[in-house]
C-alpha cells in the first residue's frame, strides 16, 4: 500500500495547516494502523467488505436503539410542529433542515425552544451549547436565547429562543451520551417571507450528513475520514493536506473505488507532460523525462485496482517537475491566514462588520520540502486583534500594503489601508487616520467609509477600492451592502482621488506589465457576471473592457 499512498510533496496551500478542525465521530469502517497509508488501506477494505472496525462496535452498541427522526414537509405560515425524539446514548446530535425537494427559496428554518433532557428529567437549553460545526444554505446561523426585539415567528406564534438557519442547514452538537430526549418546536420563520418556503426537518447522529447534498463536499477536511487521519497522524499533516488538495481539485474522495481515479490520473499525466515541455525550455533534468516515460507506460498497462496509486504518483511527479523550474528558486512566500467572513457574498465579504479575527500576514519558508515553517510577519501585539485582507507586495519586496479591520473598537469594525515592513520592524496606518478628510462624492454620507484591495502603483502611489463613492449594490433589498469603486492615493494614504464613477462594484485592481490597471467589475444591471476591465497608466485614462461584457464607468 505504500506504493499507492506514499509520501506526498508539500503544496503552496499549507495555510490550512494552521487551521483547527472539530472532531467528528469516525466512520464505522475506519481502523487505525501503524501508518496512515496502512490505515487507509485497511479502512477502505473494511468499507468495501462491510466490516465494522473494532473501535466502532462499542459505539454502535450504545446507540443501536436510536432511529433518525424526519418530519413531513412543512410549509410557510403553518403552525409549529412540536417534536420529541429519543436520543439515549447519542454522542453526536445533528439537526438538519432540507429544502423540501422544491428548491431553497424562502426556506428559513427555525428550531424554537430546542432543549435536551437527561435521565433525571433535567432540561438543558440547546442554545446554551456551542455547535461543534455547522453549515447553512445562505446567510448566518442565528442562535438566540432571549431575543425579544425580533423573535422568530412560526405560524402565529413568536419564539424568543431559537436556532435559525437557511436550508440546506446542518448543525452538529457533541453531547457525549448525556441525554435521553431532544425536544423542539420546528417550522418556517415568517419574519421575512410571510407564507413561503417548504422544509423537512431531521434529527440524526450521522455527522457526514453535512456533506451528503453535493459531490463537491466529498473532499472536505471536516469529513470524518480526514478528521481521523489528521488526528491519528499529526507528523504527516503536511502530506495529508497536499493529498487532500489534489483530491479536492479533481472532485475525488479518498474513500472512492480505485477505478474512479482513472480519468484524473490520465489528465494529470497530460498536465505533467505539458509542464515538462515548459520547464525543459529552462533546462529540466533528463531524469524527470525518464520518470515521465516510465509512468506513461505504467498507465498504458494499468489494472483497475492500480489507478489510485497511479493518480498519486503522477501528481507527485508533476510537482517535482514544477518545483524544478528556476523561476521558483526563492526562499519565502507571503500568505494571509484569515478565516472566511461571517457572511459570504460578493459584496458583503469586503465589509469589516462581517470579518473574523485571523493570524494575518505569515511567511512560509522551506516550502518545497516536508519541513515547511510558517512564521507570523508581525509580532503579536504589533496590531490589535483583527482581520487582514488582500496583501500586495511592493516591487522592492521589502514592504507590503494590506487592508486591516480592528476588532478591538466596539461598533467600529471597518477596513482601512495599512503598510508594514516585511521584516516586521514597522507598521503604519495609511487611511482612516486623523489626517483622512473622509471626502466623498458630492459630500454624500449614505454609507460608512471603508477601504480595501490595495495595490502598489509604479509611481509610488496606491490604487484601491472604497465605499467613498457612497453608492449601493442594486439587488440586495434592505440589506446594508454598499458599492466599492476604484480610487487612488499617494504613498502616505493622502490626496485620495476617485478614479471610477461607475455604479457597480469593482474589485482586485492590479498593474499590468505595460502600466495599465486591470480590475474586475460585477456587472449585474444588464448582465450577470464579472468582467475584466483595463484602464490606462495609474488609472488616469478611460477603461476598456477586456471581455465581451460592457462597462459603464468613465475615468477623467
Amino acid at each position: 500500500m505504500n506504493d499507492q499512498l506514499g509520501p506526498v510533496w508539500p503544496a503552496l496551500f499549507l495555510v490550512m495547516s494552521w487551521m483547527t478542525h472539530v472532531q467528528a465521530a469516525d466512520p464505522n469502517w475506519y481502523e487505525k494502523r501503524d501508518t496512515w497509508q496502512d490505515s487507509v488501506r485497511t479502512s477502505l477494505d473494511n468499507k468495501v467488505k462491510g466490516i465494522v472496525a473494532p473501535e466502532a462496535r462499542a459505539r454502535i452498541q450504545m446507540t443501536q436503539g436510536f432511529r433518525p427522526y424526519v418530519t413531513p414537509v412543512l410549509k410557510g405560515a403553518e403552525a409549529p410542529l412540536d417534536i420529541s425524539v429519543p436520543i439515549t446514548g447519542l454522542k453526536d446530535l445533528i439537526l438538519v433542515a432540507t429544502d423540501g425537494a422544491d428548491g431553497i427559496s424562502c426556506d428559513h428554518s427555525a428550531w424554537a425552544n430546542a432543549r435536551l433532557i437527561d435521565a433525571d428529567g433535567k432540561m438543558t437549553w440547546l442554545d446554551r451549547l456551542k455547535p461543534k460545526r455547522f453549515r447553512v444554505g445562505s446567510g448566518r446561523l442565528e442562535i438566540r436565547a432571549n431575543e425579544t426585539r425580533r423573535p422568530v415567528i412560526i405560524g402565529e406564534q413568536q419564539f424568543s429562543r431559537y436556532i435559525f438557519g437557511h436550508a440546506f442547514s446542518a448543525i452538529h452538537y457533541e453531547i457525549q451520551g448525556k441525554y435521553v430526549r431532544f425536544e423542539a418546536s420546528v417550522g418556517l420563520d415568517r419574519r421575512v417571507h410571510r407564507s413561503a418556503g417548504t422544509v423537512t426537518f431531521m434529527v440524526t447522529d450521522d455527522p457526514d450528513i453535512l456533506f451528503k447534498d453535493g459531490a463537491s463536499q466529498d473532499g472536505s477536511l471536516d469529513r470524518p475520514i480526514w478528521q481521523a487521519l489528521l488526528r491519528d497522524f499529526p507528523a504527516n499533516r503536511q502530506e495529508l493536506l497536499v493529498l487532500h488538495d489534489w483530491l479536492r481539485q479533481d472532485n475525488l474522495a479518498i474513500d472512492q473505488a480505485p477505478d474512479r481515479f482513472r480519468t484524473a490520473a490520465s489528465t494529470a499525466l497530460k498536465s505533467a507532460a505539458e509542464t515538462l515541455a515548459y520547464v525543459t525550455k529552462s533546462g529540466a533534468s533528463p531524469r524527470l523525462a525518464d520518470d515521465l516515460a516510465r509512468l506513461t507506460e505504467r498507465q498504458a498497462n494499468a489494472k483497475e485496482s492500480q489507478w489510485r496509486a497511479l493518480y498519486l504518483e503522477t501528481r507527485r511527479l508533476r510537482r517535482r517537475i514544477m518545483f524544478s523550474h528556476p523561476a521558483l528558486d526563492f526562499e519565502k512566500i507571503l500568505i494571509n491566514v484569515n478565516p472566511p467572513t461571517r457572511y459570504s457574498h460578493n459584496g458583503d465579504q469586503h465589509l469589516g462588520r462581517h470579518s473574523r479575527i485571523g493570524k494575518g500576514l505569515t511567511l512560509l519558508t522551506h516550502w518545497k520540502t516536508d519541513q515547511l515553517e510558517a512564521t507570523l510577519m508581525l509580532k503579536p501585539g504589533t496590531l490589535p486583534e483583527g482581520a487582514v485582507r488582500n496583501p500586495d507586495l511592493h516591487y522592492s519586496a521589502d514592504r507590503v500594503v494590506f487592508a486591516f479591520c480592528d476588532h478591538t473598537r466596539p461598533g467600529q469594525k471597518r477596513y482601512f489601508l495599512y503598510e508594514a515592513a516585511i521584516d516586521g520592524s514597522w507598521v503604519r496606518q495609511l487611511t482612516g487616520t486623523k489626517r483622512d478628510l473622509f471626502k466623498t462624492w458630492n459630500d454624500r454620507a449614505t454609507v460608512l467609509i471603508e477601504d480595501n484591495d490595495p495595490c502598489y502603483l509604479p509611481d509610488g502611489g496606491l490604487i484601491f477600492i472604497t465605499t467613498r463613492c457612497q453608492s449601493y449594490g442594486r439587488c440586495h433589498g434592505g440589506r446594508y451592502n454598499p458599492a466599492w469603486t476604484l480610487h487612488r492615493c499617494d504613498r502616505n494614504g493622502d490626496h485620495i482621488q476617485q478614479l471610477s464613477f461607475g455604479n457597480e462594484n469593482e474589485y482586485e485592481p492590479s498593474v499590468l506589465n505595460d502600466g495599465r490597471i486591470v480590475f474586475t467589475r460585477w456587472e449585474y444591471t444588464t448582465v450577470t457576471r464579472c468582467s475584466s476591465t483595463c484602464s490606462g497608466p495609474a488609472g488616469r485614462t478611460a477603461p476598456m473592457s477586456a471581455t465581451s461584457s460592457a462597462t459603464t464607468c468613465s475615468i477623467p
